[in-house]
């Protein structure tokens, strides 16, 4: 299956509202529900704010040039660690998207500076998918902690586990 990654687009807005909105992603994903009639927008402002200031890269995921995702990768105050994050749309859930998505992004990330010792992710325990795609792309869980975001009242007594991976000595930087 081929997928392809290219930076998110003011215009991407709509599409990526009509996909998070739908209430059974957010039943796996670190998302509001409801959604907000302006989270695309907002999002993507500050998708282009940390592109700025180059602590954060966001993805759209395509599949025959339709966009089903979204891929993340950001850096805090660790340099060595780079973060990631994924969704993607519940029509194209299980058809190995993500996998091949992150693949991609591990690959090709324009954040794997000579610095990076490290990639990061974080799921739900409960997320067997997201914990398939991590492992796959060789992460290996290293942590079990109580979930601490956002949304306590959807996720409160839950289990995530932090994830980590080598990045590829071999991966190649873009601009």
């Amino acid at each position: 299956m081929a997928v392809s990654l290219r930076l998110l687009e003011t215009a991407d807005a709509p599409r990526i509202q009509h996909l998070v909105s739908d209430p059974r992603l957010a039943s796996w994903a670190n998302l509001p529900r409801p959604y907000p009639a302006d989270g695309a927008e907002r999002f993507l402002q500050l998708a282009d704010c940390q592109q700025r200031r180059g602590t954060g890269r966001h993805f759209a995921i395509e599949r025959f040039g339709l966009l089903v995702g979204v891929i993340s990768v950001g850096c805090g105050t660790d340099p060595g660690l780079a973060m990631l994050g994924y969704w993607i749309g519940v029509p194209w859930q299980g058809l190995g998207v993500a996998s091949r998505a992150l693949d991609q992004l591990l690959n090709l990330d324009p954040l794997a500076g000579p610095g990076l010792r490290t990639w990061g992710s974080v799921c739900l325990e409960r997320n067997l998918a997201s914990r398939r795609v991590l492992e796959k792309n060789g992460f290996t869980a290293v942590a079990a902690r109580p979930y601490e975001g956002p949304y306590p009242h959807r996720f409160a007594g839950q289990t995530c586990l932090t994830y980590l991976r080598m990045p590829n000595p071999n991966a190649v930087l873009i601009a």
